[in-house]
């Protein structure tokens, strides 16, 4: 007797069914949970339970250092012995004064980098360079049309390789802002004290109906072998920049965004809480790289949505496929206050809804990958 048609296509339907089960099957083998440790830090009542600007220095002490801006100060805490190590009070009158910090890199003990608004600074652990700290001061012909800034989103980074240093470009012009025609990063070389542009614009939307609204800023990971890794904070598309090449590449694409067109384009709220928020992708290992994807969720106008949106985890292999995705706590941390070191993920405990905030602690989850 023959098969008819329908018995033939059910079969079919059948057997790629078995492949797809397989193929889910074979994907979860190495799959990977987080162990969490939680480092709980006494403060003093200069000190804060959670901080924007921070950098850190990755030796046998691993040291979370801040801006504290409320003292003015930077402050040095120890993530083995759990201390406030070290606070360097900063000037704000005379030859070594400093305005309100945007960004914060510890190179060395001799080289603090510390940027305020329109100036990059560098000092040492004792506070005591004698060099002039603003290094922006002293570029001549500084005829440029976007202002140097960093921020939470694309943090203040030393390229060694290179003797230079990464910056967003602030356009005074609110259209050139959001230009895909417009640099978006360039590079301020110590060595000659000027300003190049570099070949990174903004991503161009996949559809014709996606409205971005003010989900612009860039990103920017931690160097490693005179790279970086950028992204729009919109968009999981995900380019590296090699200081050997001068090149950007291409290294996550995006098939898809999550955005649909807003009807009020100018009604930011509502817009970024129904909108996922790609944090910078960072080099785990040699074999890992993460980054976290700040969830989308529903808004409604009586909430705070921004408090109800999740944290993702997403783990990529060495040739940037995705691996896994993993859920960390609700209601525990706030984002872009983390970084990676040591192998490890560290963040800071800082959600307004967090059950064990309090102010005479900061509290770091030291997260770290296993396999099940």
């Amino acid at each position: 007797m023959s098969r008819s048609p329908i018995y033939s296509f059910i079969i079919f339907i059948l057997i790629l069914s078995c492949k797809d089960s397989d193929n889910h099957k074979n994907s979860k083998e190495n799959e990977l949970e987080i162990k969490i440790n939680s480092i709980n830090i006494k403060t003093d009542t200069l000190a804060k339970f959670t901080y924007g600007v921070f950098t850190f220095k990755s030796e046998k002490d691993l040291e979370l250092i801040t801006y504290n801006n409320t003292s003015h100060s930077i402050e040095f805490f120890n993530l083995n012995s759990k201390n406030l190590s070290k606070r360097i009070i900063l000037k704000s009158d005379g030859p070594k004064a400093i305005g309100n910090v945007t960004g914060l890199y510890y190179h060395n003990q001799d080289s603090i980098f510390i940027s305020s608004r329109g100036s990059i600074n560098i000092i040492n652990e004792s506070y005591s360079k004698e060099s002039n700290p603003n290094l922006l001061a002293l570029i001549e012909d500084y005829n440029i049309n976007f202002e140097p800034l960093f921020n939470q989103h694309f943090r203040l980074y030393y390229i060694p390789e290179i003797k230079s240093i990464p910056i967003y470009n602030l356009y005074f012009d609110p259209k050139s802002k959001i230009s895909a025609e417009t640099e978006q990063i360039s590079f301020f070389d110590l060595n000659d004290l000027k300003i190049t542009t570099l070949d990174y614009f903004q991503t161009e939307p996949i559809e014709s109906d996606i409205e971005y609204g003010f989900l612009n800023y860039p990103t920017i990971s931690k160097p490693f072998d005179g790279k970086f890794l950028v992204n729009q904070i919109y968009s999981p598309m995900t380019y590296q920049y090699n200081s050997k090449t001068q090149e950007f590449t291409e290294v996550i694409s995006a098939d898809k965004i999550y955005h649909e067109k807003n009807k009020n384009p100018e009604d930011w709220v509502p817009h970024a809480v129904e909108s996922n928020f790609y944090n910078q992708l960072e080099k785990l290992n040699d074999n890992i790289f993460t980054r976290i994807l700040w969830k989308e969720t529903e808004h409604k106008p009586k909430e705070n949505g921004f408090l109800k949106k999740e944290y993702i985890l997403q783990i990529f292999n060495k040739n940037f496929d995705i691996i896994d995705e993993l859920k960390l706590p609700k209601n525990t941390y706030f984002s872009y206050t983390w970084f990676v070191a040591n192998n490890k993920l560290y963040i800071q405990a800082g959600h307004p809804n967090y059950k064990y905030i309090s102010e005479e602690e900061l509290i770091i989850h030291e997260i770290e990958l296993k396999e099940k």
